[in-house]
Formats: structure tokens, C-alpha cells, sequence
């Protein structure tokens, strides 16, 4: 189920809830991944990380 995905996940989503909250646009969260938020997309990240 997704939810429970989810809490394996967390690094990475809490790398998101960093990029928005130092409202950058881009993070490397390791040598092979960089993780992008577009600007008009925000909110919907937002949301998704709450």
C-alpha cells in the first residue's frame, strides 16, 4: 500500500519538505539522485509531503 511505503520513504521526503522551506528549486539528496521542485508546482508538493 502506498501509505506504508511511505515511512520507508522518509529521507527523501523530508529532503522535500528542505526545498521548500529554503525555497530552493533543486537538491541532491545523493551522488545518482537530485530532486527538483518547479516553482508553479510548490503547493502541490506541499500537499503532498503533508
Amino acid at each position: 500500500m502506498y501509505a506504508n511505503e511511505q515511512a520507508e520513504q522518509w529521507e527523501e521526503i523530508a529532503a522535500y519538505i528542505d526545498l521548500i522551506a529554503s525555497r530552493r528549486e533543486r537538491k541532491r539528496i545523493d551522488e545518482e539522485t537530485e530532486i527538483v521542485i518547479p516553482r508553479s508546482e510548490t503547493p502541490a508538493y506541499l500537499e503532498w509531503i503533508i
